[in-house]
């Protein structure tokens, strides 16, 4: 093509592990196309190490210490800069929503109840099936928690058309009918479920006015609503985020309450320990977590992923953990 400027590279979705990465019939070729382009990034070091795993099994290629690839006359450094919001932004964006007429309707709504949210495109992977199913265990499993809590899921619909989309959408609504049916009371209904896009100005809003964060990908990239939950919480009385283990922003969010998504056991526990925990450890969580989302963020992503792309060798991964 005629084109001699370096060249890069960012997977945003998780790699496989090699052993299921080599099932791919095009493996050969796809790690090549990769390796064509001078830096290489991931959001994560199992990422990263998943893909140099790959390049070894499927390649023969070993790397140098700096993760750099020598292979048909190119050098290729493997980067690991997990993306990041701009925390101060959204922070002073929730601060502000906080005050509209629509969350201060949400505040009045709950009557005193704990508010805990998830906010996800309408997207089998994001594991809402199983979050639906570990919230109705909560309520089966802590009984004495009925009518302290309400759950308000903001799926907003994603690629209609397709098959197994519009099954998912028609489970989640046989789900909520379930759950609703079973615990509801006169005045309190435990899940509120919304299929439509709502803005993210008003979502800030709704994130600094819950005391829990549900964020629980069956696999994620990275997941940036974990990173904007966090950003959104007063300091003073923060929420508590539940995350996914195998959503990216867990390599770098030690202090949530990690979960496996596919045990609807674990997430029915965690649910009733961020429901009790105490004021003082709350605190001294979120201000971990927001301290490395001021850390990782939007700007320190792209300056260290440009700064690998310049071709400065002494390119260090921004820390994880």
């Amino acid at each position: 093509m005629g084109v001699n400027n370096r060249m890069g590279f960012f997977l945003h979705i998780p790699f496989p592990a090699a052993a299921l990465y080599e099932i791919l019939p095009p493996a050969k070729e796809l790690l090549t196309d990769m390796l064509a382009h001078d830096v290489v990034g991931f959001h994560t070091e199992r990422d990263r190490t998943h893909f140099l795993s790959a390049a070894s099994e499927v390649l023969g290629l070993g790397a140098t210490a700096d993760n750099t690839i020598h292979h048909e006359g190119r050098l290729t450094q493997v980067v690991v800069t997990p993306i990041g919001i701009d925390g101060e932004l959204f922070t002073a964006q929730a601060i502000r929503a906080s005050r509209r007429v629509a969350t201060k309707r949400m505040v009045e709504s709950l009557a005193g109840r704990a508010l805990m949210i998830g906010v996800d495109r309408l997207d089998y992977t994001k594991g809402l099936p199983a979050r639906f199913d570990a919230y109705s265990r909560f309520l089966s499993t802590y009984p004495e928690q009925r009518r302290h809590i309400s759950f308000l899921q903001v799926a907003a619909p994603s690629r209609e058309e397709v098959d197994r989309y519009r099954a998912l959408r028609e489970e989640l609504d046989h789900k909520t009918g379930a759950i609703n049916g079973a615990y509801s009371d006169f005045d309190w209904v435990p899940l509120r479920y919304m299929t439509r896009t709502v803005s993210r100005s008003l979502i800030a809003g709704f994130y600094r006015t819950a005391r829990i964060g549900l964020v629980t990908p069956l696999r994620d990239g990275m997941n940036l609503v974990a990173k904007e939950y966090v950003a959104a919480q007063n300091p003073a009385d923060p929420g508590v985020l539940i995350l996914s283990c195998f959503a990216g922003a867990a390599a770098g969010m030690p202090e949530a309450l990690l979960v496996n998504p596919f045990d609807i056991d674990a997430v029915a526990e965690a649910i009733n320990t961020a429901l009790v925990m105490p004021m003082e450890e709350r605190q001294t969580r979120h201000a971990a977590l927001l301290d490395r989302v001021h850390t990782e963020s939007a700007s320190a992503y792209c300056k260290a992923f440009t700064t690998a792309l310049r071709g400065n060798i002494n390119f260090l991964s921004l820390p994880q953990g």
